[in-house]
């Protein structure tokens, strides 16, 4: 098993941790939610094909909803973010496009790109999971509250996560 694989490997068994045992309960004024996870989609290599992505966002939606108690719901948004995943990349692209070495990452690609990638799409992640559990349209305004006070604290750790532990300086080669 190379380095890569396997880091990414340790990777999703950790957000899938921290979400499950430390930020399950993480709750502002019963409106605001936090959602890690989402991180293990945002940071896989941009060459992931949306057919792999959404059968990665499948085994951690399931996962994530085995643990919550939820019926399908959070594996319906991870699937999704993964088949939206590449329609951001190439929506957010840099003017020449991608270099071969970039990847969707904080410290490779600068704050304000990162900014937009990862708004998008957490953004389209809690509109699916929130509307779905909502499940008609009574309250909803309540809902939209939920979406944008949980996609705001969702980025800020998402954010603090990225300058936590993806610090080293990107390198072309």
């Amino acid at each position: 098993m190379n380095n890569n694989l396997l880091g990414q490997v340790l990777s999703i068994i950790t957000y899938i941790f921290l979400q499950v045992f430390f930020l399950r309960n993480l709750v502002l004024f019963d409106i605001s939610f936090c959602f890690i996870y989402i991180s293990i989609l945002l940071l896989l290599e941009k060459e992931w094909s949306a057919i792999s992505t959404m059968l990665l966002g499948f085994f951690v939606g399931f996962v994530i909803d085995i643990f919550y108690g939820t019926i399908g719901i959070h594996t319906s948004a991870c699937v999704f973010v993964g088949y939206m995943r590449q329609y951001v990349l190439d929506w957010t692209a840099p003017g020449g496009g991608y270099e071969t070495w970039m990847q969707p990452r904080l410290n490779i690609m600068g704050f304000s790109w990162f900014a937009t990638y990862a708004s998008l799409l957490v953004l389209l992640h809690h509109t699916w999971l929130f509307l779905l559990e909502n499940g008609n349209f009574h309250l909803l305004s309540f809902t939209f509250v939920k979406i944008i006070a949980s996609t705001l604290l969702t980025l800020l750790l998402v954010t603090l996560f990225q300058y936590a532990f993806y610090t080293k300086k990107a390198s072309r080669f």
